[in-house]
């Protein structure tokens, strides 16, 4: 019997299409293999700076947020009353209630200006409590020294955000929140006395978690001393146990890792938050990562095949038709960090490469997007903060205003009263009013004279200040009190109440010079100091950022060129010099007006 095997004699053709389906499909495996496991790990490693981008991104919002609550306690903390309420014993409550009432006004401004905060609760090393809220009220029947959360004060000395807690000190339904918790140094003593805890929602907390555009992933925060986590959205599946156990050894190691559970892969983007034991983790699936890269291997295992049967001939115009579109794409890949995100301009057919290069310029698109975004969110917050800075009011000025207007109704001068009374009003309109921080320079200069009438009053003698502006300037927009610190600056250091009528005069002029609006405050009273001078100018240099301790007690100045530096930008100019004849001060602002004009008509 013959053997079919030994009968069986292919032909030469059939031994050269052996051979080059041997030098073609192998090496085509191998490559194909190879290139599926550089482009799996080129995509997870671009994947984790996306995530890690983003999760950045995200975490700086939360610690920009909690900056903000922590900064606007500053002016608080060095309050004189507020510091006098600290040396106050507990059992002396009507000093307790005297002193409340003149910080609590700072407290109910920050609660305004965050009305997201359930309130803020007051503990000090004397055993003294005290609460402001709009919203809720405390049970001083409860027994903090019991409580976990308040027991642990003592040891705090650095800002910090507490883990979640239910608010079962309050009356009322408890809810869920946590508290940044401030602690607040004696200037007497330079210790720590006592702690602000601002109580934020959590809930709030979880709306500032926005999870990616694609719907891909989960963001969450996770403490690492409590175990407690605060996922993007409540209505979701919950964690696994073993998701949950790689997300505190990621909060815990503080960097990305990729994770598998059962046939399902994630990659864990893990960021600090500026405040206590909190990390920010982005949880992103990585199913349809490798998906498509299976699939690009897949085809491409396919294509070598077809390549065969069609012949050496059409081979290689056929792979550079495959190749071309993953070159451009290797090299857009590789140029983005330099030249932008560029999308690949061919045309993507429906197979995998096609698939592969949409999914790029998606993605580019993607990293476009959150760009703007991120612009957008550092927008917001120096719109946010510039009219915070505006919204500040001194009270001195207010408080000795009622004095002076008590002091003439004693004498019964209603005439005077109710002069005073009209500009008191009508600066404090102008304060208040809904106008995004910008008004006209003619109700800056309206302004001004308010001020000056009032201080007429107060000291009983007039200054002098002629004013000289071109009539169309009038109308030009400028940033609401940009002009009348300066005027003050110059009555609280150049003049002096024993000075005779007329010995001192004030000059403020504004005109325009080559496309821009130069503003001049000038005086003949007494001059700055040098050393003054000197801090100013380094404070100009500097873009309204100064380390100087000066600067803490002399706010006005500080505060308007900030102002400034956020509305204009570098555009805006200032400076200052000795008046002539070594009297006096001049001020100089050189300001943009069209750029003004731009910026005013946004605002509104």
């Amino acid at each position: 019997m013959r053997n079919p095997f030994t009968a069986f004699r292919p032909s030469l053709k059939l031994k050269l299409l052996a051979v080059l389906a041997a030098i073609s499909i192998i090496p085509v495996a191998l490559a194909s293999q190879a290139w599926y496991r550089v482009m799996l790990r080129s995509s997870i490693a671009h994947s984790e700076n996306i995530s890690s981008q983003y999760a950045r991104f995200v975490a700086g919002n939360i610690t920009a947020y909690l900056k903000s609550v922590s900064q606007a306690l500053d002016p608080l903390l060095t309050d004189p009353s507020f510091q006098h309420y600290l040396q106050v014993p507990k059992e002396e409550i009507v000093t307790q209630a005297g002193l409340a009432l003149q910080f609590r006004p700072q407290l109910q401004s920050l609660l305004k200006a965050y009305p997201e905060l359930l309130g803020v609760l007051y503990m000090d090393s004397r055993g003294k409590v005290m609460h402001e809220s709009y919203q809720k009220s405390i049970d001083y029947a409860y027994d903090f020294q019991a409580d976990s959360l308040f027991g642990r004060l003592g040891s705090v000395r650095l800002p910090v955000l507490s883990s979640m807690f239910s608010t079962a000190y309050m009356l009322g339904a408890p809810e869920n929140g946590m508290a940044l918790t401030r602690p607040v140094n004696s200037l007497l003593t330079g210790r720590t006395e006592a702690w602000l805890l601002v109580e934020i929602r959590a809930e709030y907390l979880r709306r500032l978690l926005t999870p990616p555009r694609d719907g891909e992933g989960r963001l969450l925060l996770y403490h690492t001393g409590s175990g407690a986590a605060i996922l993007d959205d409540v209505d979701g599946p919950p964690l696994s146990g073993e998701l949950r156990r790689a997300v505190a050894k990621a909060a815990a190691g503080g960097k990305e890792q990729t994770f598998t559970e059962g046939d399902l892969g994630y990659e864990l983007a893990v960021q600090d938050l500026a405040f206590g034991d909190w990390r920010l983790v982005l949880v992103t699936p990585l199913e349809e990562l490798t998906r498509g890269v299976r699939e690009s291997q897949r085809w491409t295992l396919v294509i070598a095949g077809l390549s065969l049967l069609a012949g050496a001939i059409i081979a290689f115009p056929v792979m550079g038709l495959v190749t071309r579109p993953l070159t451009l794409l290797t090299r857009s890949m590789r140029t983005v960090a330099t030249k932008g995100y560029q999308p690949l301009n061919i045309t993507a057919g429906q197979d995998e490469i096609g698939y592969l290069i949409r999914s790029y310029n998606g993605m580019l698109a993607d990293l476009e997007q959150m760009k703007h975004e991120v612009y957008e969110a550092q927008l917001r917050e120096k719109e946010r903060e510039l009219l915070q800075l505006q919204a500040q009011i001194n009270p001195h000025f207010l408080f000795n205003t009622l004095e002076t207007i008590d002091s003439y109704a004693g004498r019964d001068n209603s005439a005077a009263v109710g002069d005073m009374v009209q500009s008191v009003a009508r600066m404090m309109r102008y304060n208040v009013r809904q106008d995004g921080g910008w008004a006209t320079l003619g109700e800056e200069l309206a302004y001004i004279r308010h001020f000056l009438n009032i201080h007429r009053y107060r000291n009983g003698t007039e200054v002098a200040c002629p004013i000289e502006v071109e009539p169309e300037l009038l109308g030009m927009p400028v940033m609401k009190l940009s002009i009348q610190p300066f005027v003050e600056n110059a009555l609280k250091y150049g003049w002096s109440p024993r000075m005779k009528p007329g010995e001192f005069a004030l000059h403020l002029s504004a005109a325009r010079e080559s496309g821009k609006l130069r503003i001049i405050v000038d005086n003949n009273g007494e001059p700055m100091s040098r050393e003054v001078l000197d801090k100013l100018e380094l404070l100009v240099a500097g873009d309204g950022v100064s380390g100087d301790d000066f600067f803490a007690s002399h706010t006005g100045i500080h505060n308007v060129f900030r102002r400034l530096y956020l509305a204009y930008g570098s555009s805006a100019r200032l400076s200052f010099s000795a008046g002539g004849g070594g009297k006096g001060t001049r001020v100089e602002l050189l300001l943009p007006l069209h750029e003004g004009s731009r910026m005013a008509g946004q605002q509104t």
